[in-house]
């Protein structure tokens, strides 16, 4: 049987989130923070069903990405923020654990420059979250943060946490081709913008593993990520949705093919920009830092 989802209470905005769907931070019961992404947002209801789905795999797939929870939202909560909240009903919402905890100034980075890169104890990562991204056809960039965890080294598991960088992938409400579950073959979906976290010299068989861990799946994993959806997102939908499913088992097995094309294209644009920048500096850490209090750190 499949772990069930938790359930938190909406509790406190703490802000709004940038992109289309209008997310906002908010704190739960449980004391943690999450993005909570509304199922009466402008991108539409399909978002959350995708968004979890994408984490159910993602996690599966052993792909670092944030715990994922149910949020609920109710009338007192709506009476206290609707007016920053419009036309959010009560029910079960989407949430993403943020990193930062409660009542710390320490929010995350959306951006980490080439030259940290050495430093980013996870950066595999990205190659299975291409992998990832082609095979459920998400039709926008791969987009992810990053914070000063703690992280054990697979060769000593019983050692204690050390401090590192960290990557997680987050935002994938766009799998699925958004909210009109479909699938499109293209060579750049879902790549990263800054690809140098491919490698210098991006080689096929280092998305191999991923791609094999992804064949592993089993079509009980498919049934377990379909009963991770509250039944109030899919009303009137399930049998589509359970459709998209099986086309979604089946796209894996032509996969490699255009995983293919892909890290071609990569290698390629990488190549290019190095003749076009040849003596290009990369940027230092204090480029990290901007305005917005999203680009600040904090070790969790």
């Amino acid at each position: 049987m499949p772990v069930p989802t938790p359930v938190v209470v909406a509790q406190e905005v703490v802000r709004k989130m940038r992109g289309g769907s209008r997310a906002h931070l908010i704190v739960a019961n449980d004391g943690r923070q999450y993005v909570v992404k509304f199922l009466q947002n402008p991108q539409g209801h399909r978002i959350l069903p995708n968004e979890r789905l994408a984490t159910f795999f993602l996690t599966h797939l052993g792909i670092a990405t944030p715990d994922c929870a149910n949020v609920a939202v109710d009338a007192e909560f709506l009476r206290r923020y609707g007016d920053i909240l419009p036309g959010v009903l009560p029910g079960l919402h989407s949430g993403s654990c943020h990193p930062a905890p409660v009542g710390t100034d320490c929010p995350v980075y959306d951006f980490f420059p080439d030259a940290l890169l050495p430093d980013l104890a996870n950066v595999d990562h990205f190659h299975g979250a291409l992998v990832f991204d082609q095979w459920i056809s998400n039709a926008d960039g791969r987009q992810a943060i990053f914070f000063r965890g703690r992280v054990v080294d697979p060769a000593h598991p019983r050692s204690k946490p050390l401090p590192a960088w960290v990557a997680q992938m987050i935002d994938s409400g766009h799998a699925l081709q958004g909210p009109d579950w479909k699938f499109r073959e293209s060579a750049i979906q879902g790549v990263y913008a800054r690809l140098r976290v491919y490698g210098p010299h991006p080689s096929i068989n280092a998305f191999l593993p991923w791609l094999e861990k992804l064949l592993n799946l089993r079509s009980e994993d498919f049934e377990a990520a379909f009963e991770h959806i509250p039944p109030t997102w899919i009303q009137g939908e399930e049998e589509e949705l359970r459709l998209v499913l099986r086309r979604l088992d089946q796209r894996r097995a032509g996969l490699r093919t255009n995983l293919t094309r892909t890290v071609e294209w990569i290698r390629n644009r990488i190549r290019d920009r190095r003749a076009e920048f040849p003596e290009q500096i990369p940027p230092v850490p204090g480029s990290l830092v901007h305005g917005d209090p999203k680009h600040k750190i904090c070790e969790i």
